[in-house]
């Protein structure tokens, strides 16, 4: 299992000026080393800062599916956890590392 851990990979958070970029900020290497370590259909994992923004959590998820699609990254699913199953994520993930 590979864990990347990030904070605004789009870098969206920097400017209200539209991304010259589809998908992930290509401006700091990070979209080189996810291909580098990505299988085709990964399974992934969204841990939201907030845990009991539910609906926001929702929307993130939804975000982020179009940003791993846009940058041409394939996922099985993308799991999210927030404060509606992050006790059965946390047990989940003993049992899903090789």
């Amino acid at each position: 299992m590979k864990l990347f851990l990030t904070s605004s990979p789009t870098g969206s958070y920097r400017s209200s000026a539209p991304a010259g970029f589809r998908g992930f900020d290509p401006s700091n290497g990070m979209v080189e080393e996810l291909k580098r370590y990505w299988r085709p259909r990964s399974r992934c994992l969204l841990i939201a800062a907030f845990p009991d923004a539910y609906a926001e959590n929702d929307a993130m998820r939804s975000y982020f599916e179009g940003v791993l699609e846009d940058t041409e990254l394939s996922v099985s699913c993308l799991d999210l956890c927030d404060g509606r199953n992050g006790k059965e994520i946390s047990e989940e993930l003993h049992t899903s590392v090789p």
